[in-house]
């Protein structure tokens, strides 16, 4: 299978959607124009091929005339969107903590991009690439992730971070206005072999306790187990795609039984 061909999981097309509805564009053949899913208004996620994706954004914000589209996405994405994996990492004690997770569980939606950091000092390097591809996963995409990436660092600090150096792979584009805004960099490079970014943190802790995670989740209008079932949820359905037995889908999402597997199941129905 062709890199380009490889699928990743992502919240971002329902938020395009949503934008093109608000603005009264008729989106109606655009699921059949890029062959996304056809449930790609309605589920959190979806997975589609890196190449159509890059392509539906590019051409979205033509639509919209919004060129910063994926900064824009990332300042206005609720909080949650991705799930369990999200809780997971803003749980973390620390930066590191949460980069180390971020890193190992990144592959449960993205299978294309590879994630990798590095700690010099009180400076943290961050670095996405998608190996075959230089332009990784499109503009759009890799701003959102970069952007998206930053403000988990600021929400993860108690105090404040600075964000020294940030580059992209992508081309410079006409204007970098809203890059410097959203990021809070004065250093932006473009053109470069991956998408990175530089932080320093100012203060290095964070006191999330099981109780004030509890507290986070419920002020987000959700709860632990009620995330967990929309993750394992989405899993199944990934995994019957890929022709994973029954048995397995139930073994590998945790549960004690094909009984208990058998009732969500249904309730998901």
């Amino acid at each position: 299978m062709a890199i380009d061909d490889l699928p990743m999981r992502t919240p971002l097309p329902r938020l395009v959607f949503a934008r093109l509805r608000a603005e009264g564009i008729d989106a109606d053949g655009w699921i059949e124009r890029f062959a996304l899913p056809p449930e790609v208004e309605r589920e959190a996620t979806i997975v589609a091929p890196v190449d159509t994706l890059a392509r539906f954004y590019d051409e979205a914000a033509i639509a919209l005339r919004e060129p910063d589209l994926g900064l824009s996405l990332a300042t206005a994405i609720p909080r949650g969107a991705y799930g369990l994996f999200e809780f997971g990492v803003r749980a973390e004690s620390t930066l590191r903590g949460a980069l180390e997770r971020l890193c190992k569980t990144m592959a449960l939606f993205n299978r294309v991009a590879q994630l990798d950091w590095s700690v010099m000092g009180d400076s943290v390097r961050v670095e996405m690439a998608v190996p075959g591809r230089a332009h990784a996963m499109g503009r759009h995409a890799n701003e959102f992730f970069v952007a998206l990436l930053v403000s988990w660092a600021r929400a993860l600090v108690d105090g404040d971070v600075v964000i020294d150096r940030v580059w992209f792979c992508h081309a410079r584009p006409s204007s970098i206005d809203a890059h410097a805004r959203v990021l809070g960099c004065a250093s932006l490079e473009f053109d470069a072999s991956g998408n990175e970014v530089s932080v320093r943190t100012i203060a290095k802790r964070l006191g999330h306790s099981p109780r004030s995670l509890q507290r986070h989740l419920g002020a987000s209008g959700t709860s632990f187990r009620q995330v967990l079932d929309e993750v394992r949820r989405d899993r199944v359905r990934e995994l019957q795609r890929e022709g994973v037995t029954t048995e397995e889908i139930a073994a590998r999402l945790g549960y004690r039984d094909l009984g208990a597997f058998r009732r969500a199941l249904r309730r998901w129905a």
